[in-house]
């Protein structure tokens, strides 16, 4: 027989046989490793899935810690660990029901800086011979609220406190967030709390320098005005609330870390580690911004984050400023804003001249005019009252052309003065085109508008908010 035809006889039975292996085993592949379902954290059989002990820790050594990873995890006997997006390794588990700690030791180039994990699959076996695999892709960053948010959420109508590390207050210790789950709600209010201004030391004397878990426990504000769930004709009672307690000292707008004022990056900070997991568990259609006093001029100068941060122009955005007012005449001069910006370092919009028609002497004069022709389907509103003690003294530091003597003591200006302020404010404002501003100015001498519940105060917020304007 032919010896090239006897070799083409074997080369077609071999390559009929390895056929036949294939179709029998389904091939290599997947005898090897079943196929992995890449799936959202946020499923029924794996949701509220969160993370402790991680977020800003700093590894001053090469040695390792421990984290864990908790949720509903039913019959898990192991789990697996890889694509780790900062470096470092896994070295130990351990897996208890609704609950898996890993042993993490960072890459050595995390050492003296934060952790650079922020990204891993996560392979979890239901059965000893891993013949049921499931993975997921998890981000640490998505789910750093951690446990307490999850609480929140499970367990609407009460506050949390959530502890962030990386939000500063002007002593430099830690603060937090409180959040308040409404049940199913799409609307979420985000209140900026008041409490002065720190720039010399009158102020500073009157003006907290920190707001932890202790100062939370015994913050009765927190269900006062429109915060009150418990109120039935409040309007915003079943809506979603984050609260930004004040300790920055700088009207949440300051940027000067010689000397801890971080006002404006704790604002972003929040949103950060608060909106992505609100947005994973329902989807906001309506946003209300409102601050108080110092929180006031807070919103004024932190929506424009708020609106980059989230970039979906479907949310309707509502942003009242109670009793945070700047001024436009000569009741705000020049250089009592100098004397407060060289201390906390204001953050003005870089583009604010590009929507201004008229050139101020203190480029913040320039908010109104701003925040209206950029932000054209956002409503602005202002509410004050004509007497305001608070801010009478506040601008009293720029009279007499900040004489030396304000720098350490304060006059009151006039009621009159202030009043005729206000409406010199009004009347500019309402000629700015395509105007979307609205007042409530109140004739007592009350400082801000919510430290008890007003039925036309929040009628009016309702109505800026329903866009049923007169």
């Amino acid at each position: 027989m032919n010896r090239s035809f006897i070799n083409f006889s074997f080369r077609i039975l071999f390559f009929l046989l390895l056929g036949l292996f294939f179709s029998t085993c389904g091939g290599i592949k997947n005898i090897a490793v079943p196929a992995v379902q890449e799936r959202p954290v946020y499923q029924e059989d794996y949701s509220r899935v969160y993370f402790t002990q991680y977020q800003g820790q700093k590894y001053e050594n090469d040695s390792a810690i421990w984290l864990a990873l908790e949720g509903r995890f039913d019959k898990v006997e192991t789990i697996k660990f890889d694509s780790l997006s900062g470096g470092g390794k896994v070295l130990d588990t351990k897996v208890e029901e609704g609950k898996i700690e890993f042993l993490y030791q960072p890459d050595k180039s995390s050492v003296g800086s934060e952790s650079s994990l922020t990204q891993f699959m996560v392979r979890i076996y239901r059965d000893k011979k891993k013949k049921q695999l499931q993975g997921f892709k998890i981000q640490l960053e998505d789910y750093s609220v951690s446990k307490s948010f999850v609480e929140s959420i499970e367990n609407p109508g009460f506050w949390k406190w959530i502890p962030i590390e990386s939000l500063k207050c002007r002593d430099a210790s830690s603060s937090g967030l409180g959040f308040r789950a409404s049940k199913n709600s799409k609307n979420l209010l985000i209140f900026l709390k008041g409490g002065g201004i720190c720039f010399n030391e009158i102020t500073c004397n009157a003006n907290p320098k920190s707001f932890n878990g202790i100062d939370w426990q015994a913050n009765t504000f927190i269900n006062r005005s429109i915060l009150n769930a418990s109120e039935p004709t409040n309007p915003f009672k079943d809506w979603n609330v984050m609260y930004y307690p004040y300790c920055s000292g700088d009207v949440f707008s300051g940027n000067n870390p010689e000397k801890n004022i971080s006002g404006f990056s704790n604002f972003l900070i929040g949103l950060r580690e608060i909106l992505p997991a609100i947005q994973k568990d329902r989807e906001i259609e309506n946003i209300l911004l409102v601050g108080t006093s110092a929180g006031g001029l807070g919103v004024l100068l932190n929506f424009e984050q708020l609106y980059n941060y989230l970039e979906n122009p479907k949310i309707k955005y509502t942003v009242i400023d109670n009793a945070g007012v700047v001024l436009l005449n000569e009741t705000f001069p020049p250089c009592f804003y100098q004397m407060m910006d060289r201390e906390l370092h204001f953050e003005i919009p870089p583009d604010i001249a590009d929507y201004s028609r008229k050139t101020y002497d203190i480029p913040i004069k320039n908010i109104y005019e701003y925040t209206s022709g950029k932000y054209p389907n956002v409503q602005f509103g202002l509410s004050a009252s004509y007497q305001d003690l608070v801010f009478r003294f506040f601008y009293g530091f720029g009279a007499d052309n900040c004489n030396q003597n304000r720098a350490i003591k304060s006059t009151v200006i006039s009621g009159e003065e202030y009043t005729q302020a206000l409406l010199d404010l009004e009347r500019e404002v309402k000629q700015i085109p395509g105007n979307n501003w609205s007042f409530f100015f109140n004739k007592g001498n009350k400082h801000v508008l919510e430290t008890e519940f007003d039925r036309g105060f929040s009628t009016w917020m309702r109505n800026l908010v329903e866009r049923r304007l007169d």
